[in-house]
């Protein structure tokens, strides 16, 4: 029987390594591509349907030598000022917070962020805790707002918002002075390079009209368009609107109009020289802003204010790590005011904090806080046009972590505070002793 011929096409070994490795390069690249859908649909899975949960909260108990070695506060006047180790207003305080992201296929994504707080005798004079007269403590709603991003409307990198939001605060971390706020009930834009937003509070000040809601409060709001700038390398630019829709003022020189502007710097490292870091903003406000340290917004907005009543801010924080075992915390604060401000009256407030801390072992350190704080109006407010103070605590701290900001920590404590001037405001003496022991925490 005759065979069939069969056609045989010879090919090179180079040839046949060729199509080898196209082959392969081909699985692999599907493989990458499947691998990256994958991790698209994972990360999209993480982002649809998860809370982000996060806390702060501290406990504190503290007896003064004033009281009989009862427990007691802080004075008052200090509050914004001194230095709060060891001589904070509050018992007991807590937030909690989380956000919840969608994300969708078409790349947009929506964000709901909310907060409570809970605190006994805490108060802010810019973020104030409790909001009603009830003098019982109580969880409050203190955020609740929505962000949209993504959004074929806008362009990539722009994110919308709006509801009741802490919006980007900035705080004096050892004074607890949040001395930079817009909060509020509101809606704003922004991307990497700027931002703008509306807000508006029902002002918590005098009710100057002798309006008030069913809390007895002012039934006047305040509203600010709040514009701020970040494309400049190391700096941050502010300009605040303030208006009020309030016919009825005590007077004519009543302001219902108020313009303040901030500047800040982040400094290289611990004022261009430690290692660490470091910031300075520079503040002023005029009529309606210039009772509330310019863009010191919230319910503590004073509406009774002339037109001519300018308020110029100054606040600096930093943090140096000296070395492996000591590293210090610093902050400076100023308020001068003009003769037509009276909630500032034609002089200054300042207040300079030292917080160094020293490291015994990962669990152990040693915090000390010194601080000096005058005041100097032309106003009697308490008995005294002016004061001058000083504080030191040291605070033996049990952690988990034993770096600057390292926390939950047990901290025990010993508080001196002295009026230099004479006057008794220290809880009613010249002098104070306060020894207690708190935990703090935050995750």
């Amino acid at each position: 029987m005759e065979s069939t011929p069969v056609a045989v096409t010879s090919i090179t070994m180079d040839e046949l390594d060729e199509m080898v490795t196209k082959r392969v390069e081909d699985i692999l690249a599907k493989n990458e591509e499947n691998k990256i859908e994958e991790e698209k649909v994972e990360e999209k899975k993480s982002e649809d349907g998860s809370w982000d949960i996060f806390g702060y909260g501290r406990t504190t108990l503290r007896a003064s030598k004033n009281n009989d070695w009862n427990t007691t506060g802080y004075d008052e006047h200090a509050g914004n000022l001194m230095g709060r180790l060891g001589g904070e207003q509050e018992t007991n305080y807590l937030e909690i917070g989380g956000s919840r992201k969608w994300a969708k296929e078409n790349g947009s994504w929506a964000k709901v962020n909310a907060r409570v707080e809970y605190g006994n005798d805490y108060s802010y004079i810019d973020s104030s805790s409790p909001e009603s007269d009830d003098d019982s403590t109580q969880f409050e709603l203190k955020e609740l707002f929505v962000e949209l991003g993504g959004l074929e409307s806008l362009p990539e990198d722009y994110t919308l918002w709006a509801g009741r939001r802490y919006y980007k605060r900035m705080v004096g971390a050892f004074s607890d002075d949040f001395f930079v706020q817009s909060s509020g009930v509101g809606i704003g834009i922004e991307n990497p390079r700027w931002s703008t937003a509306l807000v508006g509070v029902d002002t918590d000040g005098s009710a100057d009209n002798g309006v008030t809601d069913d809390l007895g409060k002012s039934g006047n709001t305040v509203y600010n368009l709040d514009m701020r700038y970040h494309g400049v390398d190391k700096w941050d630019f502010q300009v605040n609107l303030y208006m009020d829709n309030e016919d009825n003022k005590p007077t004519d020189k009543d302001s219902n109009f108020g313009f303040a502007t901030r500047a800040t710097y982040n400094l290289p490292g611990y004022y261009f020289a430690g290692k660490g870091f470091s910031n300075a903003s520079i503040i002023y406000g005029k009529g309606l802003a210039g009772g509330s340290a310019g863009v010191n917004f919230g319910d503590w907005v004073p509406t009774d204010i002339s037109d001519d009543a300018q308020m110029v801010r100054f606040n600096s924080l930093g943090v140096w790590d000296i070395n492996e075992k000591w590293s210090m915390g610093t902050e400076l604060n100023v308020i001068l005011g003009n003769k037509d401000n009276e909630w500032a009256p034609d002089g200054f407030k300042a207040g300079l904090i030292a917080r160094p801390q020293y490291v015994v072992n990962d669990n152990f350190k040693v915090i000390f806080e010194g601080s000096y704080g005058k005041r100097d109006f032309d106003a009697d407010w308490g008995g005294a046009e002016s004061y001058d103070m000083i504080s030191g605590t040291i605070a033996p701290t049990f952690t988990v972590d034993s770096g600057f900001w390292g926390r939950p920590e047990i901290r025990t404590f010993i508080t001196y505070v002295k009026d230099v001037s004479g006057f008794k405001s220290a809880n009613g003496e010249t002098s104070e002793i306060l020894i207690g022991t708190q935990a703090e925490f935050w995750f």
